[in-house]
């Protein structure tokens, strides 16, 4: 699995649902990349700014898709 940091490598997709690591927490989220947001799954009321806060993100993947 590789890790991303929002500040210096690459951000997800549109609208991509991913793995992200926020001040110790791990949250299945979909990004939005207009906003630069995260938005973690069954949390209608957090999201996570990615412009302002340390944020590391990976892929996720089916088990058909491999490691």
């Amino acid at each position: 699995m590789k890790w991303y940091n929002v500040s210096i490598d690459s951000l997800p997709g549109e609208g991509q649902e991913v793995l992200i690591s926020f001040e110790g927490i791990y949250y299945v989220a979909t990004y939005d990349r207009e906003n630069g947001i995260f938005y973690p799954r069954n949390s209608s009321r957090v999201s996570i700014d990615a412009k302002n806060n340390l944020i590391y993100w990976a892929e996720i993947k089916s088990p058909d898709e491999g490691v």
